[in-house]
């Protein structure tokens, strides 16, 4: 791993934190994909967050208190935090995260995780540009776990690397 990379105790460590704060954090796209089937299946730059709009503030503030600095991550209810260490967390406010299907739990490190669903995983990828690390998670959630394809998604073939 390299320095700035983050491990799977680490994402633990951050969503501890959170929850002393009384936040509530769902892990979202490599991290959620990789909790969901229960293991690391790459190494990750960066921890993605969703969490509720108006806690965004207080997530920021639990972490910035644990040695994190804030950074604007260029979009509304976004932040950008990161460490001494160089490990980077990404905190988006988003207000679907009350809707059905949203969160679900995973297991990072031993520990229960919450993260985004599975259905909302490939959701959220289906609205976008596919990266080489977003087919990876179709084929993990989809191939692995049997989560139903978005239309969008089941028009391109997802063969193994």
């Amino acid at each position: 791993m390299s320095a700035s990379a983050m491990a799977a105790s680490d994402v633990v460590s951050v969503m501890a934190v959170l929850a002393a704060a009384g936040v509530d954090a769902w892990v979202h796209r490599g991290w959620g994909v990789d909790a969901l089937v229960g293991h690391q299946t790459r190494e990750h730059q960066d921890l993605d967050l969703v969490t509720r709009p108006e806690d965004v503030g207080r997530a920021t503030a639990a972490l910035v208190a644990k040695g994190f600095t804030a950074r604007d991550a260029g979009e509304p209810l976004a932040v950008e935090l990161v460490d001494p260490q160089g490990r980077a967390v990404d905190i988006h406010g988003d207000a679907a995260v009350a809707g059905p299907g949203f969160g679900a739990m995973g297991q990072l490190a031993d520990a229960p995780v919450p993260c985004v669903s599975a259905e909302a995983q490939l959701a959220a990828r289906a609205r976008g540009r596919l990266r080489d690390t977003d087919l990876q998670a179709i084929r993990l959630l989809h191939g692995q776990l049997g989560t139903p394809l978005p239309p969008r998604l089941s028009l391109i073939h997802i063969s193994e690397p």
